[in-house]
């Protein structure tokens, strides 16, 4: 059951982004490729967990990044004096622009993914000695102890 929270949470982001934003919905496939990275990483992490047989947290905080999308919206009603940049298609006062906001939200979770990408690779080639794609000269290799 645990397993499942992580694919609720990008539902959820589905559900927040279309329910807090009008550019949302005259971009559907902007926020289909925005979600790529989220689905990516979750399902990169449970793979590598499983194989190393390590705990995955349940909760993917990459996700959170989308409550951006209704602080946007949400916080110009609540702080009267917030100088204001932009309205939304429907004429709701945001923050940013959403258009903005989407791609700042795209670009987070982006290198959210690609460093732990790079992480992961990383520790997985120094556990093995191994090069990522190359074969690593001998010079380079460790010395194998041998065992009694």
């Amino acid at each position: 059951m645990r397993g499942l929270i992580p694919v609720f949470l990008v539902y959820l982001d589905v559900y927040v982004i279309f329910t807090y934003t009008d550019w949302a919905w005259s971009h559907c496939g902007w926020v289909a490729l925005m979600l790529s990275p989220i689905a990516a990483l979750i399902n990169c992490k449970q793979i590598v967990c499983n194989c190393a047989k390590q705990e995955n947290g349940c909760l993917p905080m990459v996700t959170m990044w989308w409550l951006l999308f209704p602080l946007n919206r949400i916080l110009p009603t609540l702080v009267k004096d917030l100088p204001l940049s932009t309205q939304s298609a429907s004429g709701a006062q945001v923050v940013i622009s959403e258009g903005v906001l989407a791609l700042l939200v795209t670009v987070i979770t982006t290198f959210w993914f690609l460093h732990w990408a790079v992480g992961t690779i990383g520790q997985i080639c120094e556990a093995y000695d191994i090069w990522c794609l190359q074969i690593k000269p001998e010079a380079l290799k460790r010395k194998k102890s041998k065992k009694a």
